[in-house]
């Protein structure tokens, strides 16, 4: 058990330093969908654009909600922070001029606790500051918002008992709490807990790991968040026309 703990622990050691130095080459991933970017650009006026963004969560949700006379677009990137999606918000998001955004961010900033725990405070504090951050921007391009709240994690597996903290559950609840007191008509966010959460931790039915569900877990999320796309341009009056003269 200790040989493979430890074959485990390189492993992670190894895609670490791979992740650095990928930051250190591309700090706001411009690489990672820039072709993509190039052709979603030149998509249709008469379809309601969704556009996913967020984290490795929204990266593999597979398959996106069937949603008629709607073009989805999934942006999402492994690994992200909530301060990383700032970052890349104007070329991965608001270039595509969505009509609508489904946003899961925030649990690498909570798991970074773990590894930093000195500054936990900084951390949730600075997660909640980049979602206002980030939901402000949509409001201002006018852009319908679904945020869906951090989704818990599951049992954490040995290789990652050094950098884990169980405080991260805590400040995901937290988050969660301040997202929210967000919820308006133009600002719907979806509590995911009822559907993920027992014991403090993600339901096994749904875990493929520590942090991510799944493919039950997304038909799951299909199902919660289908009422609150629309698929009519006229069922959002502030949503296509304006926030595509405003881009």
């Amino acid at each position: 058990m200790s040989i493979a703990l430890n074959v485990a622990l390189y492993h992670i050691a190894v895609e670490c330093y791979k992740q650095k130095k990928k930051y250190q080459i591309d700090p706001t991933g411009s690489l990672f969908y820039s072709y993509k970017n190039g052709t979603a650009q030149k998509g249709s006026n008469s379809a309601i654009r969704i556009v996913f963004f967020g984290d490795s969560r929204i990266h593999q949700w597979k398959p996106l909600p069937l949603m008629p006379r709607c073009e989805l677009i999934n942006r999402g990137m492994p690994g992200e922070t909530t301060a990383q999606s700032l970052l890349r918000i104007d070329r991965d998001l608001l270039s595509l001029k969505p009509d609508i955004v489904v946003i899961e961010l925030g649990v690498n900033d909570c798991s970074s606790i773990g590894a930093l725990p000195e500054i936990d405070r900084t951390i949730i504090e600075k997660c909640k500051s980049n979602f206002d951050n980030i939901i402000s921007m949509l409001h201002r391009k006018r852009i319908r918002t679904v945020v869906l709240t951090i989704f818990p994690a599951s049992t954490i597996c040995p290789a990652r008992w050094p950098v884990w903290s169980e405080n991260t559950r805590e400040a995901i609840h937290e988050v969660n709490y301040h997202l929210m007191k967000k919820n308006s008509s133009d600002n719907i966010v979806i509590n995911c807990d009822p559907i993920f959460l027992e014991n403090r931790k993600m339901k096994r039915e749904y875990a493929v790991d520590s942090f991510h569900i799944n493919k039950d877990g997304y038909k799951m999320l299909n199902a919660l968040i289908k009422p609150h796309l629309s698929t009519s341009k006229s069922d959002c009056p502030n949503i296509a026309s304006l926030a595509r003269e405003i881009s």
